[in-house]
């Protein structure tokens, strides 16, 4: 079975040259995860929770509890945004939301040691016919490949198919020399 209206929307690259292998497909789930909203209590010294497990799509919630404040990424996974904010009761909320999975170490840089974690993972696993387990797939020949999305409760399969340029044909003419 299949969320209502769950639908995968394909990218892909076709094969440059004909007979090669250079060709990518990456899927999109439409509607296959609803994102949360977590919130992350602000007060001097500690950040409540200090660690926050998310999917990507999320929404984290700094709220002002007490003190004076921030919220500044540390280490982020690559392609993720940085982010610096004030938390405090002229700025009570900073919002940001999460789009690549990994491990986001964050800090408040007015208080030494006061830090925290946000987990974040994919919600959605991937099955392409190939064996391949991520979004994208790549070092693709031209034929169909199909891929299943599941959300922990439901799976859609479907189909891309990469296609490769014609053969590239020669003819030649001879033109004899008379001297």
């Amino acid at each position: 079975t299949e969320p209502p209206g769950m639908s995968l929307v394909f990218t892909q690259t076709n094969v440059s040259c004909n007979g090669g292998n250079d060709g990518s497909a990456s899927v999109t789930a439409i509607n296959g995860y609803t994102p949360v909203k977590k919130t992350i209590n602000v007060q001097d010294f500690f950040f409540s929770p200090f660690m926050t497990n998310v999917n990507i799509g999320d929404t984290i919630q700094w709220v002002y509890v007490s003190g004076s404040n921030n919220t500044t990424s540390g280490t982020i996974p690559v392609g993720a945004t940085p982010w610096a904010a004030p938390i405090n009761s002229g700025s009570p909320t900073f919002t940001y939301v999460v789009t690549v999975a990994g491990t986001y170490n964050y800090s408040c840089t007015l208080h030494l040691g006061m830090s925290g974690i946000i987990n974040v993972s994919d919600p959605l696993s991937y099955l392409w016919s190939t064996g391949s387990t991520t979004q994208t797939i790549t070092g693709l020949s031209a034929e169909t490949y199909s891929v299943t999305v599941d959300n922990g409760s439901c799976q859609r399969t479907d189909s891309v198919i990469i296609t490769e340029p014609a053969v590239l044909s020669l003819s030649t003419t001879t033109t004899n020399v008379s001297c």
